[in-house]
């Protein structure tokens, strides 16, 4: 059979072993713009603005109002760290319900799927409202 040798460590080997790893829990939470790709190619610019305003006037109070902290931003989506998973929930829901109420008078039902779906549409909605700032949503008869 074959003898495996024992390799000598190296002094950076070794220090990394001695030294303790730190973990810690963290809640995450993922944010996405519905539609955002369609509104783009329908209005560059516009979809821009409108999703750096809802950053401004929107996202980032209600995630530093629950101590949250964005890791990771990639064009429409946002990678948001929360030290408890109580802020984290507390966030998602206080960002949902903005959106709702801003969207109160736009006329369209959201589907009856699930709760992030709805989210989505609202945030889709919301984008679209401020890309076409002219555009007045149709009237309930």
């Amino acid at each position: 059979g074959w003898r495996v040798a024992e390799v000598p460590r190296s002094v950076r080997q070794q220090r990394l072993a001695a030294e303790r790893v730190e973990r810690k829990l963290a809640a995450i939470l993922t944010i996405d713009a519905a539609g955002y790709s369609r509104l783009m190619e329908a209005d560059e610019e516009g979809t821009h603005n409108a999703l750096k305003q809802l950053r401004c006037e929107i996202i980032d109070p209600k995630i530093d109002a629950h101590y949250g902290r964005v890791v990771k931003s990639i064009g429409d989506g946002l990678l948001v760290e929360f030290g408890s998973v109580v802020d984290a929930v507390r966030c998602a829901v206080a960002l949902q319900l903005e959106m709702v109420e801003r969207n109160s008078e736009v006329p369209i039902q959201p589907p009856k799927r699930t709760y992030a779906k709805r989210t989505h549409y609202f945030a889709r909605n919301e984008l679209s409202r401020l890309c076409n700032p002219k555009r007045r949503p149709p009237t309930r008869a």
